[in-house]
């Protein structure tokens, strides 16, 4: 996670393509995409994470639970040729700066940078080892089952779900790992759950991914892609939506 001193007033960037622009921009508010994370475009992604939560390993189950995570990715960089090519349509889409205060003064207040060192994964699982063999300890089993006959629960049923809990919080350190190979991206993302987005009324969700509100002030530029075709009717465009929409003070390269 990202220390918040270093946050502040931190701006980082999202490449998308340019057709993107208008439905990401509108006049009261951005809409933003969060893909559950079983939908992301490197299909890799969560690997590790599945197999440990076996629940969510059939992509058919179209239901939610705890264990379900959404994701909004962005960049530290705002002129990555690697980026421009994956993930601006080859140079011919948009990025866009945003600040991460203003976004993070709702749900998304968590920022997790993503790491690209493969050996984190086997440190997650050293330590989901730990925690099996602890609640197989007899001083964990004691505890519990004092803890179950106060409660009225049986005690093997307590201590799978404490297990399972830790293990499930654990194992979210997964979703942020991703292979070496794409140590480019300089990736950092939120990650958000089922309950935080049921607390927004405004939040439309189709086919896992949820389209989520956050303020307009939180755009604080426009970069066009160095590709982009007709590239000054497209620069005439965008200023004339971000003025129709009261983002005149919004920089645009």
């Amino acid at each position: 996670m990202i220390n918040n001193k270093i946050m502040e007033m931190m701006i980082l960037y999202h490449y998308t393509k340019l057709v993107n622009f208008e439905k990401i921009v509108l006049k009261d508010k951005l809409s933003i995409r969060l893909t559950e994370f079983r939908n992301l475009k490197d299909k890799t992604e969560g690997e590790d994470y599945l197999r440990l939560n076996q629940f969510l390993k059939n992509k058919k189950n179209g239901g939610r639970s705890n264990l379900t995570r959404y994701i909004f990715s962005l960049c530290k960089v705002n002129d990555s040729e690697y980026m421009w090519e994956k993930y601006g349509d080859e140079g011919r889409g948009i990025v866009l700066a945003l600040d991460t205060n203003v976004i993070g003064e709702g749900i998304l207040h968590r920022l997790e940078e993503c790491d690209y060192n493969n050996e984190t994964v086997n440190a997650v699982h050293e330590d989901i080892k730990t925690i099996k063999e602890r609640y197989k300890s007899k001083e964990v089993i004691s505890a519990i089952q004092e803890k179950a006959f106060r409660f009225g629960v049986k005690p093997e049923e307590m201590r799978h779900a404490l297990e399972q809990n830790s293990v499930m919080n654990a194992s979210l350190a997964l979703l942020r790992v991703k292979g070496s190979d794409y140590h480019k991206e300089q990736e950092i993302r939120y990650i958000v759950t089922p309950s935080d987005l049921d607390l927004f009324s405004e939040t439309l969700e189709k086919n896992f991914v949820y389209m989520f509100p956050i303020k307009k002030e939180a755009l604080k530029g426009v970069s066009i892609g160095i590709n982009c075709n007709h590239r000054s009717e497209v620069y005439a465009k965008i200023k004339t939506h971000l003025e129709t929409c009261g983002y005149a003070d919004v920089n645009i390269q």
